[in-house]
């Protein structure tokens, strides 16, 4: 049912995120947020690039820039544990390739780096209000996914003790149509909240 909603693309992408998500579930917040950030505002900046058909990727390099971290890993032995391609390989291990532009200017970006910023957006040609949109657009991105992702997490807290409790008083019979309706609403939340990301 998901995919079918979502596309494959779309579908892996979501499962990309929600994977990471997990992973840095015993780490530091900002951590989630980095990778979360950088995979979002590496995809907007696909077209400022002219790496358009290379959002995808550029949105994976974004989201495992920080799996060393997450994994407590080098990253060459970090990035072996999942499937990139060699572009991101390249962008992530040896700075080099179109990708690794777009990695470079985002981690000066997100260190306030102005001059070196500067003398990006000269030497590539980029233009600033589209690089500016592309990050307040990464910002509410990432706030929209916090709200939904808290919201099921919400969801699933009220339904295992409401589940708890309707076992105990009615049934186990009970208790089990209440989890697949549960299990249908989520579906349903997860999907309409993954729409409403993409269009943003």
């Amino acid at each position: 049912h998901a995919a079918a909603m979502l596309g494959q693309k779309e579908l892996k992408r979501w499962i990309n995120t929600a994977v990471v998500n997990e992973l840095c579930s015993d780490k530091p917040s900002e951590i989630t947020r980095l990778s979360l950030l950088r995979a979002k505002f590496a995809e907007n900046l696909a077209s400022s690039f002219e790496l358009a058909g290379k959002s995808s990727e550029l949105f994976l390099m974004g989201l495992f820039s920080v799996l060393d971290l997450i994994l407590d890993k080098p990253m060459d032995e970090a990035l072996k544990l999942v499937k990139v391609s060699h572009e991101i390989e390249d962008a992530l291990l040896s700075q080099k390739g179109a990708l690794a532009d777009v990695m470079e200017f985002i981690t000066q970006y997100e260190a306030a780096n102005w001059q070196e910023v500067s003398r990006l957006i000269v030497l590539k040609n980029l233009d600033m209000d589209r690089i500016y949109d592309a990050y307040m657009k990464s910002l509410k991105w990432y706030r929209e996914l916090v709200s939904i992702q808290d919201m099921i997490n919400y969801l699933s807290d009220f339904h295992l003790e409401n589940a708890i409790l309707v076992n105990t008083l009615i049934g186990r019979n009970n208790t089990v149509n209440q989890l697949i309706a549960y299990d249908m609403s989520c579906t349903d939340l997860a999907v309409n909240g993954a729409n409403i990301i993409q269009q943003h």
